[in-house]
């Protein structure tokens, strides 16, 4: 019965097939704290730019007013539509997971966290003279290294 259950855990969770009768397992829970931790940091970065966004959009510079209508994803350069497709995925296939999926987000996630660390546009909103406190790269960029990590140990 064990080398059974083994086979069919082993099925189920490299090649994504469920059998009816399998119970449904909860994700674990470095995956489900990641998650959340990583959703929480999006929200608060989110809500850190619009501060920044509305500081340069009130300037008299026209330049300025100009890059404050970019938003969070022009920061990101693309690495958050591409993760957040991938997680989209990825929780569609919880409780129980599907390792391919999360081996791809995972994948993601570090190309995010790595992106956020060393983009130059990042850096000078972290460092915005406008006196709003910006995190970019250490609650975004950590959240996503972190996630990278949970999901990598699930693939």
């Amino acid at each position: 019965m064990v080398q059974t259950d083994a086979k069919r855990a082993w099925i189920e969770s490299v090649l994504g097939y469920r059998f009816p009768d399998s119970p449904r397992r909860p994700a674990p829970l470095s995956i489900q704290r990641a998650l959340a931790d990583f959703d929480a940091a999006q929200a608060e970065v989110d809500r850190q730019i619009g501060q920044l966004q509305v500081k340069l959009q009130n300037s008299p510079d026209a330049e300025l007013r100009r890059i404050g209508e970019f938003g969070m994803n022009a920061l990101t350069g693309n690495t958050r539509v591409k993760l957040q497709a991938a997680l989209l995925e990825l929780r569609a296939s919880l409780p129980q997971g599907n390792p391919k999926l999360a081996g791809n987000a995972a994948r993601l996630a570090g190309q995010m966290a790595d992106y956020l660390v060393h983009d130059v546009k990042v850096r000078a909103c972290d460092r915005n003279p406008f006196k709003v406190q910006v995190s970019i790269a250490a609650t975004l960029g950590g959240a996503a290294g972190r996630l990278c990590t949970a999901l990598q140990q699930a693939a």
